[in-house]
């Protein structure tokens, strides 16, 4: 942007009339007369947050795609067993699909639905019990327990990425949800 652009359009800027403003004029904008203002530290925390999220639901996607349509070939790689039951094998496979499609949905607005990410960390946790808890029971505990990994992986990643969204979008009180009604929740007796 030019520093002498006849109109400059400001968002947030008081000029007594309401939340915006307008610059009209030459307005000289040196750095000196934007001193005030902080750079973004969010977009980095917010490029990072994205990118991981966007892996671990992709991988959830992709993985339940594959065995959803590739069932057969998915036991051969990785259990090296016929399929005993490919009804259970494939709603897992959509299962995941449909899992991998809520982890991404922060995505949408990462300020605003970062909470969500509280619930991936769950899913990613109770996943990692019930695989160690169950692996044995598989011709394949190993294939099984580097899931469990993987997953307890995951949760770990994504728990480092909600506590920084919660620093970053959620200063005032990290636990609570804005609700735009500072009454609301209390009560009258």
């Amino acid at each position: 942007m030019c520093r002498t652009c006849p109109v400059i359009y400001i968002r947030g800027q008081k000029n007594g009339k309401g939340d915006n403003a307008f610059i009209t004029g030459k307005e000289d904008l040196t750095e000196k007369s934007m001193t005030h203002s902080k750079p973004d530290t969010n977009s980095k925390n917010d490029f990072w947050a994205k990118l991981i999220i966007s892996l671990v639901g992709v991988h959830s996607v992709l993985l339940g795609l594959t065995i959803y349509f590739f069932t057969e070939f998915f036991y051969q790689v990785f259990f090296a067993t016929p399929i005993e039951n490919l009804f259970f094998v494939r709603q897992s496979g959509i299962f995941l699909f449909l899992i991998g499609l809520f982890y991404l949905y922060p995505l949408r607005n990462i300020k605003k639905y970062f909470r969500i990410i509280k619930l991936v960390i769950l899913s990613k946790t109770v996943a990692v019990i019930f695989l160690l808890w169950n692996g044995h029971l598989t011709t394949a505990p190993a294939m099984i327990y580097l899931a469990a990994f993987f997953d307890g992986l995951m949760g770990a990643v994504l728990t480092v990425v909600y506590v920084q969204c919660r620093k970053a979008y959620a200063p005032g009180n990290p636990g609570a949800v804005p609700t735009g009604n500072a009454d609301r929740g209390k009560s009258t007796g």
